[in-house]
């Protein structure tokens, strides 16, 4: 009879870790994908033996990275079912798409059946290799687009890290309820994977065509989200960045604006 490995005190930190990487380089996709940046101000990396594209603009990064610090606050506490790019009209914040990570469970006996992380590297692998394809599922991206970060998580989750979140000096806010969802939105699944260390699922919500679209995109295959979003978290967060163009830096927070 083989003993199972019991879980260590700091197991649950390192598959944290690892998801919170792992948000960070699919934020950084994503904006690359959907074109919210110039193609020059990214460099292909490797990741996971997957080719990925970084901005390294210095203010992106910046914003970037204190995005990823929130989350790894939020998510050490307890529960954040959803983690979404939010791409919005930048003149009236309407959202067009909402590329969503929802993270359904995070496991600490992971080490009885994945030692060395090879089923969970892999795991992430096929998840990132989906997003680097995930344009030839969705509509051309939008021109005079700005983005956001939305988290699902529970009240109480919030306000147990809300201080330690404002001395960070990167508050987040509640999301406006216009961009908390998308009208009339169709459901693209792209991957859904249950390993020893989590379950998690990646997909977009997109603004259903307008007619003239649809007659062109009928064949596309995109699945309505009627039966197959869950709506049952009770809070959403929500941090704003805008995009810059060639001759132009901005980027916004909820508390602070900045111009270079």
């Amino acid at each position: 009879m083989t003993s199972s490995v019991e879980p260590r005190p700091n197991d649950r930190k390192v598959i944290l870790d690892i998801l919170v990487e792992f948000i960070e380089v699919s934020i950084h996709c994503i904006l690359y994908n959907r074109n919210l940046y110039p193609q020059g101000v990214f460099e292909k990396r490797n990741k996971y033996n997957v080719p990925v594209q970084m901005c390294q603009h210095p203010e992106v990064r910046s914003y970037v990275n204190s995005i990823i610090e929130s989350l790894a606050v939020l998510l050490s506490e307890g529960r954040v079912d959803k983690i979404s790019v939010v791409i919005l009209k930048e003149e009236t914040g309407e959202p067009l798409e909402k590329f969503v990570i929802e993270v359904r469970e995070i496991r600490d006996k992971w080490r009885d059946k994945d030692p060395n992380l090879l089923q969970t590297e892999r795991a992430l692998r096929s998840f990132l290799l989906k997003l680097n394809v995930s344009d030839a599922l969705l509509k051309p991206p939008a021109t005079g687009t700005t983005w956001t970060i939305h988290v699902d998580t529970t009240e109480a989750i919030f306000e147990a890290v809300e201080l330690q979140l404002i001395e960070k000096d990167f508050p987040w806010i509640e999301a406006e309820e216009k961009q908390a969802s998308i009208e009339n939105a169709t459901l693209v699944p792209l991957r859904s994977n249950t390993s020893d260390a989590f379950r998690m699922q990646l997909y977009v919500e997109e603004r259903k065509a307008e007619i003239s679209e649809t007659l062109i995109n009928s064949s596309d295959g995109i699945i309505d989200n009627s039966c197959l979003v869950d709506d049952t978290l009770s809070n959403i967060l929500d941090t704003t960045c805008k995009p810059m163009d060639a001759s132009s830096s901005i980027l916004s927070s909820p508390s602070t604006s900045q111009d270079t």
